[in-house]
């Protein structure tokens, strides 16, 4: 695509608001004085805070695109809708782990964190003679990990504002497709767009806290003897603790001060919880002093973060920069008499794995005539908003569902001829060549299959998706409409929690463009 030598960048502000909290909508208008735009070099950015008593970050694999759950576009002209993308948050994630082999640029400005992968293979289970495969977790000493809670010498915060800028994942801001094209913004009428911001459990997660020195998670409610910090001194009633290990900085324990502290003693029956009100290195330990006055300590005192909560979060300074482009005078001629806008987007379909079932048919009932390709991932139930490792994100693999057979029943016809398991140690190779070509389909190369390091080879450490290519190339697509189309699958056991399955399927879309109207015809 040759483009003029008029290029700049468009700064939109939300017609709606400075300031925004969890579930609300940001609505930017776009007026068709801005003719054309560069999609794929456009950009949302904004400054969030953590609201929360919390250390907590975006977590790794998905980072600040988590705060966007619903995408919708409508013309300016006559507010017909013209797209519409649910779950907008969950493929972004999968974006970010398959589609960038360095990921220095999503840590730097999208707020992820490395490691970016889903889930960590370590350990070894004697039962199994297998790898143990574990989710991963926002951990404090993660690169990128604690820009959301900076804490000085003192214990006071600071820094908690930071700004992160994020792609626009839209069809009709060309983020999908095999060539690259302007969107007509001045044919289109002006649109208006509406991003619906998640809920708090899906954007923030905790940080896993540890002592620094002997790695004890500092983070869980439940006192296992790892799971807490040391308090030396005992007896008497004092309002200090004081770490029995060298603490070089209160950074790595995430305590700050004015946040909750819960102290648990045990000898003492003590449980309680205190607000930081001073804390300093003193003689290379950690004093913390809190409010409420002087209490009885015993031989056994432990502090930990308080049990757990969602953390929360604010987002200001929210702009939406747009790369305008003034074609040549030629080429604008010609984009002016065309009446059809083509474009790749996508649709959701949710459903439903009950946790004994061995056998079930997942329906695909898209509308669509062009269809290009279809994604299909698995979230746990029990444990889609957990604080530290949101399955809503990570997913569930073979591993976690007893997966076994992935067939798909379309036309009256089966794809592949045989059913293949993607198991870690059958046909996992299939499974990877699978999201390889459905990628490729909407214009995405897959760059990484997944995390080398240590044991990470034996088992998919990136969020696992069933896909399957539709239709290769730009000139060719596939007829869901009347395909009666199902994802069928079969499982070598049940599962302790049932299973949400959502579906992704993208498709070729068309506006036609009239003097008076706009037609999306699908």
């Amino acid at each position: 695509m040759s483009l003029g030598e008029t290029s700049k960048y468009v700064s939109i502000i939300p017609s709606n608001g400075t300031e925004f909290v969890a579930e609300q909508k940001l609505e930017f208008e776009i007026k068709p004085n801005i003719s054309f735009v560069k999609g794929r070099d456009s950009y949302l950015s904004f400054d969030i805070h953590n609201n929360s008593q919390k250390p907590a970050m975006f977590f790794n694999t998905v980072g600040a695109s988590a705060l966007i759950d619903r995408f919708d576009i409508f013309s300016l002209q006559n507010g017909q809708l013209l797209e519409s993308l649910t779950n907008y948050n969950q493929w972004a994630s999968f974006e970010n782990q398959y589609l960038h082999s360095e990921k220095d640029q999503l840590v730097t400005k999208e707020g992820c964190v490395e490691p970016l992968r889903a889930y960590n293979s370590t350990g070894f289970d004697a039962s199994t003679n297998l790898q143990t495969h574990i989710p991963q977790r926002v951990n404090q000493g993660d690169t990128g990990a604690t820009r959301l809670f900076t804490i000085d010498s003192t214990g006071n915060k600071k820094g908690y504002f930071y700004k992160f800028c994020i792609p626009l994942r839209s069809g009709i801001f060309n983020h999908f497709g095999l060539e690259e094209k302007l969107t007509p913004i001045l044919l289109l009428g002006g649109i208006r767009v509406e991003i619906t911001l998640a809920r708090n459990e899906q954007v923030l997660s905790s940080l896993v806290m540890t002592d620094g020195t002997s790695q004890r998670k500092l983070d869980d409610p439940v006192v296992a003897e790892n799971q807490f910090l040391r308090i030396a001194n005992s007896g008497g009633a004092t309002n200090i603790l004081v770490t029995s290990e060298d603490q070089a900085d209160p950074q790595q324990v995430g305590f700050a001060v004015q946040d909750r502290l819960r102290i648990l003693d045990d000898n003492a029956g003590t449980d309680m919880e205190r607000n930081i009100t001073a804390i300093r290195i003193n003689a290379n330990k950690l004093e913390i002093t809190v409010d409420g006055g002087a209490f009885n300590l015993s031989t056994n005192v432990r502090c930990v973060h308080p049990a757990d909560v969602v953390p929360t979060y604010q987002i200001k300074n929210v702009e939406m920069k747009l790369l305008e482009i003034v074609p040549p005078r030629e080429m604008l001629k010609t984009v002016i008499k065309e009446s059809q806008f083509d474009f790749i987007s996508y649709e959701c379909f949710l459903d439903n794995l009950p946790a004994t079932s061995l056998n079930h048919n997942v329906e695909l009932p898209s509308i669509s005539q062009k269809a290009k390709a279809v994604f299909t991932h698995y979230i746990n139930n029990t444990t889609e908003n957990d604080i530290h490792a949101p399955n809503t994100y990570i997913g569930n693999g073979p591993t976690e569902t007893n997966l076994n057979r992935v067939q798909y029943f379309m036309n009256n016809k089966l794809y592949p001829l045989k059913a293949y398991n993607p198991g870690r140690h059958s046909d996992r190779i299939v499974s990877y060549n699978e999201l390889v070509k459905a990628f490729s389909a909407i214009g995405k190369v897959v760059k990484k299959l997944g995390d080398a390091n240590n044991s990470n080879k034996s088992d998919y450490s990136y969020t696992h998706l069933t896909a399957r290519e539709l239709s290769r190339g730009k000139d060719f697509v596939y007829d869901l409409k009347n395909a009666e189309a199902q994802l069928r699958l079969g499982f070598s056991a049940g599962r302790a929690f049932n299973t949400k399955l959502v579906s992704w399927v993208f498709a070729v879309r068309s506006i036609m463009i009239s003097n008076n109207a706009l037609e999306v015809v699908l």
